[in-house]
């Protein structure tokens, strides 16, 4: 989900010289997405999170972590901010694509005289190897949005920090779902120009994981200034 919007200003920030129309299209991540790469070097629970906060902690009571395992539920405890052998070793063998949960009952670090112990939960799916790619690439995705969104906004639509978001879904087969404007554009027609072209797209070769099974991913098209500080608030990353 995006929180976005459209006008907002860095503070204190001149507005910027007009120029050239900037768009891009960017991967939207889940709030935890840890890489295969990642995941073999993790060796405590703040490894898996990178919102985990331990110092909020001042002792642990017991950790789950509960994992799929050849379609079975499996859940193996520790008592530690380090993962066990057998946590780290479900994680790893997990069946690919499926939800891996982590749970900590803990006593929290405070002045209070009664600590009553708290929990906290997270779940993250790894990383597939391998994104949802256009035909023919980034360069042509560009093109073919160029072509067919971008050379038709008059000149002078954007202007400032204006900013246009519009998400959309790669799914297992390739197709293009779930195209929609985050936040309205000041101009209904840009947002429905833009989204035509997003959602007339051809199919994209899925994302897959290394042993072929194909999963969706969020993408989002990104048109105007990119140094709106909206963009620090979207769970994206910048290149392909």
């Amino acid at each position: 989900m995006f929180l976005t919007a459209a006008h907002s200003v860095p503070n204190d920030a001149p507005a910027p010289a007009p120029e050239s129309l900037h768009f891009d299209v960017l991967r939207v991540y889940p709030p935890i997405a840890p890489t295969r790469a990642e995941l073999l070097e993790a060796r405590t629970i703040a490894h898996l999170n990178p919102h985990y906060k331990a110092e909020w902690i001042r002792s642990y009571i017991t950790t789950s972590v509960t994992t799929i395992q050849n379609g079975k539920l499996r859940t193996d405890y520790g008592k530690s901010e380090l993962l066990t052998t057998e946590q780290k070793a479900a994680i790893l063998s997990a069946d690919i694509g499926t939800e891996v949960k982590v749970s900590v009952k803990y006593i929290p670090e405070n002045n209070l005289r009664h600590n009553e112990p708290k929990e906290m939960h997270f779940s993250f799916i790894q990383e597939p190897e391998f994104e949802a790619t256009f035909p023919g690439g980034k360069e042509k995705l560009l093109n073919y949005l160029k072509t067919n969104a971008i050379d038709k906004i008059p000149d002078g639509t954007f202007e400032g920090y204006d900013l246009a978001t519009i998400g959309f879904t790669i799914d297992e087969q390739g197709r293009v779902t779930n195209v929609k404007a985050h936040v309205p554009f000041k101009s209904p027609e840009i947002d429905e120009l833009l989204i035509t072209a997003v959602g007339n797209m051809p199919k994209w070769k899925p994302g897959q994981y290394a042993n072929g099974k194909k999963v969706k991913q969020d993408f989002a098209l990104i048109v105007g200034n990119m140094q709106n500080c909206v963009i620090n608030t979207l769970n994206i990353k910048r290149g392909s």
